[in-house]
């Protein structure tokens, strides 16, 4: 779906003007607008590829979430890798702990270089 707005939004810039196109397709969709932005910029972050069935979208959503604390660490490539890794072998933690671990993550690794 992301790919989609994605293309689409691309392909109407230079055609028309859509006045409040996010709100337009997040009422459309049923949506709200930052699942929207959320949508549309996840195909940004992450490759075809790399978005897996067996990973529910709020666990990309989180992971977005936490992006430029990650890369700020050289973390982010090996935290979606990780998450892919658990989608494929059916051993996700619920989305809350998730996004505990990340926090967790962070601040562990923030902590060892603040210490050095």
């Amino acid at each position: 779906m992301g790919i989609i707005l994605q293309k689409f939004d691309k392909e109407i810039k230079n055609e028309f003007e859509i006045t409040n196109y996010t709100e337009a397709i997040s009422r459309d969709f049923g949506l709200s607008k930052d699942y929207h932005y959320d949508i549309s910029s996840i195909v940004q972050i992450f490759k075809k590829n790399e978005i897996l069935d067996s990973v529910p979208f709020s666990y990309y959503r989180a992971l977005k979430r936490k992006r430029s604390d990650l890369k700020q660490l050289g973390l982010f490539e090996k935290e979606k890798k990780r998450l892919n890794k658990l989608g494929k072998e059916n051993k996700l933690p619920g989305r809350e702990k998730y996004k505990i671990e990340l926090i967790e993550l962070i601040n562990s690794e923030q902590s060892k270089r603040n210490k050095k």
